[in-house]
């Protein structure tokens, strides 16, 4: 048994909340990487970020 260890049940009860709490950290994660790829291309303006030649 472990304490302190909520269960989130996403096919019972409401689902907004555990919806974002899910959602806000991939996303959150998706933006991260494509400003990185924004700013390597932008920067480099070639294939360098992307494991391409220079």
């Amino acid at each position: 048994m472990q304490h302190g260890k909520k269960i989130i049940n996403f096919t019972e009860g409401r689902i907004v909340g555990p919806l974002l709490r899910f959602a806000l950290p991939v996303m959150f994660a998706l933006f991260l990487q494509s400003m990185y790829g924004a700013v390597c291309s932008t920067l480099f303006r070639r294939a360098a970020c992307a494991g391409g030649s220079i």
